[in-house]
């Protein structure tokens, strides 16, 4: 349903959304820094347990074929190389951007990490911030 809404009312909304998403990532930086050293046991390869999921949460989480139509109807000057570069520019920016974050809350939690991230948080103030932001 929220692919027929017109763009200009989601974009606020995907700003909040993404702002939450580096603020998190800061949080984990931090955290992986006042540990002093990534947990042990951690591959820095990327294989292990959970790849797969992470692959199919990636693949899921960048498919917008049904918004597809709309965003290039309501694109400004649009033309199809206009599209393709913003489209590649937002995707690349994702993959760059998930891919950071698994790899520095895999390095600061080791193999215990939860499946809700936030969950491995130290409670606190900082904690408490994400987990109402999240």
């Amino acid at each position: 349903p929220l692919s027929y809404v017109p763009q200009k009312y989601l974009s606020f909304t995907s700003s909040v959304s993404v702002a939450v998403i580096i603020f998190l990532f800061g949080v984990l930086i931090q955290t992986l820094a006042s540990e002093g050293e990534p947990q042990h046991g951690v591959c820095g390869f990327g294989t292990g347990p959970g790849v797969v999921t992470y692959f199919s949460v990636l693949m899921n989480s960048v498919i917008i074929q049904m918004c597809v139509l709309p965003m290039y109807a309501e694109l400004k000057d649009r033309t199809p190389a206009k599209f393709n570069l913003i489209v590649n520019s937002a995707f690349g920016s994702l993959i760059v951007l998930f891919c950071a974050f698994a790899t520095v809350g895999y390095m600061a939690f080791g193999n215990d990490v939860d499946s809700m991230i936030t969950d491995n948080l130290k409670k606190g103030a900082l904690g408490s911030v994400v987990h109402v932001r999240i």
